[in-house]
């Protein structure tokens, strides 16, 4: 890709090209984690169309509520951080910058993932000492889990 934008392009609008390309490029990790955060409510709305009692709604409701505030927000709020940082390492050239920001952003992720995982496996006894009654998390432990 390149080389094809050093024939062909002048020099400024081939510097803008290769610019914007690294910047879609690293936005990737922010894309995945909204279509991550829409997955979530595309699965609420599955669910909430077969309800048929109120007990199911509100376990429906609190594992949202829980999923978002232990899993999905963390990683997205990372992301967005990561990115900001990537954009402003990006601005001014240094490749070897970005590299340690992007693995760096990489194991980060992974851990703040599985801390997320590990709490989100002992969410019913979490929610139990939080006072949420034990059929409500019996009727949200496998939505909870299907995430």
């Amino acid at each position: 890709m390149e080389e094809l934008l050093e024939k062909d392009v002048p020099d400024n609008i081939a510097q803008k090209l290769k610019k914007t390309f690294y910047m879609l490029f690293f936005s990737i990790p922010v894309m995945i984690s909204n279509i991550g955060g829409v997955s979530v409510w595309v699965v609420n709305a599955y669910y909430a169309g077969h309800m048929s009692n109120v007990a199911e709604l509100a376990a429906i409701g609190i594992a949202n509520s829980w999923i978002s505030f232990v899993g999905v927000g963390p990683l997205i709020s990372c992301n967005y951080g990561f990115f900001a940082l990537a954009s402003q390492v990006n601005g001014t050239g240094d490749r070897q910058d970005m590299r340690v920001i992007c693995q760096r952003g990489l194991v980060f992720n992974l851990i703040l993932f599985v801390i997320s995982t590990i709490i989100l496996l002992f969410s019913p006894y979490i929610l139990h000492f939080l006072g949420v009654e034990e059929h409500i998390i019996k009727i949200l432990t496998p939505y909870a889990y299907f995430y």
